[in-house]
């Protein structure tokens, strides 16, 4: 797609690894042979020794005392894709279609063959709620993995075990407050008996077979029907909390949800959290955790909305 955006996307990520091999050299005593195209035992032990100096460097710098963590929580399900696939009596894929929105059950079988064909990750948000918990049923069948999943209540996890006080701004299930958090965490909203919004994850692997279709290599697909994550019921109640924590840091996420919503509302949810950050910007830092975005007007109001409130995003990925 020949976008003006796409064209600043890489000549960020292009400075970027410039800056990285700049410092790298900097840090590293040793003439790298550039025309060599292999990779020595010796440059990948110096690789891991830069990354496990810069990583002991953070371990013993002071930590943040109090972080404030939104949007997204949520029960992430993980299955290998073709025992769903199997389940559901698909033995033959039907024709890939990457299609821009999945409405039914036909758009996710056929953009998962799309997907599975390339050997690509993406997530997608399934229209058709009765769809949707058809699949859950038959990926509990299978599922090799039930746990906490969403940036923002992952984040605040680790954040937790690391010693921070936390405040969580979203649905956090009464299992994941108790045996995960210690019933410590600060929440925004009461702990539900059970989490309201699952993510199917779809594992595929590199040589897998649905057909006449072969894997190129692993990955996953996504596949939700968030009515809390995507709504933001938790979005005003969050930011009033923020002022009575007084966070160090606030770190949102779980906008890459809004991908397969319509563009008023997400530009109506945009402008709510960009007046949200006008106002905390002001007292704590604000990091922007990404996600993977499809759409490219979810992007623009990105750009829009924002990036000048914020003072560190993790990556951008379109």
């Amino acid at each position: 797609m020949k976008s003006w955006l796409i064209c600043i996307s890489t000549l960020i990520c292009a400075l970027s690894l410039i800056l990285r091999l700049y410092q790298y050299n900097n840090l590293v005593d040793r003439d790298l042979d550039y025309e060599d195209e292999s990779i020595s035992e010796e440059l990948i032990f110096d690789l891991l020794s830069f990354h496990s100096s810069n990583t002991e460097n953070l371990q013993s710098s002071p930590k943040n005392e109090k972080i404030a963590f939104g949007y997204a929580g949520d029960l992430d399900i993980v299955v290998n894709a073709l025992d769903l696939i199997q389940s559901l009596q698909q033995n033959s894929p039907p024709n890939p279609i990457s299609h821009q929105s999945l409405v039914n059950m036909s758009h996710f079988l056929e953009s998962f063959a799309h997907f599975f064909k390339e050997g690509s990750a993406v997530e997608y948000f399934l229209e058709n709620e009765q769809d949707f918990k058809y699949l859950v049923e038959k990926s509990l069948l299978h599922a090799k993995i039930m746990d906490l999943g969403g940036n923002g209540a992952i984040m605040a996890l680790r954040a937790f075990q690391e010693g921070v006080e936390v405040l969580l701004g979203c649905s956090l299930d009464e299992k994941s407050f108790k045996d995960l958090f210690g019933s410590k965490v600060k929440l925004v909203s009461p702990v539900e008996k059970n989490m309201t919004d699952i993510h199917l994850v779809l594992d595929f692997f590199k040589g897998e077979k649905w057909g006449n279709l072969t894997c190129p290599r692993s990955n996953r697909f996504y596949l939700n029907h968030d009515t809390i994550n995507t709504k933001l019921k938790l979005l005003d109640p969050f930011h009033k909390m923020i002022k009575e924590f007084s966070p160090n840091i606030i770190a949102i996420g779980g906008l890459h949800l809004f991908n397969d919503l319509p563009e008023e509302k997400v530009h109506d949810v945009f402008r709510s959290i960009r007046n949200h950050l006008i106002v905390d910007k002001e007292h704590a830092k604000v990091h922007l955790e990404m996600g993977s975005f499809s759409n490219e007007m979810i992007v623009h109001a990105l750009i829009q909305n924002m990036f000048p409130h914020v003072i560190m995003s993790n990556y951008l990925s379109y």
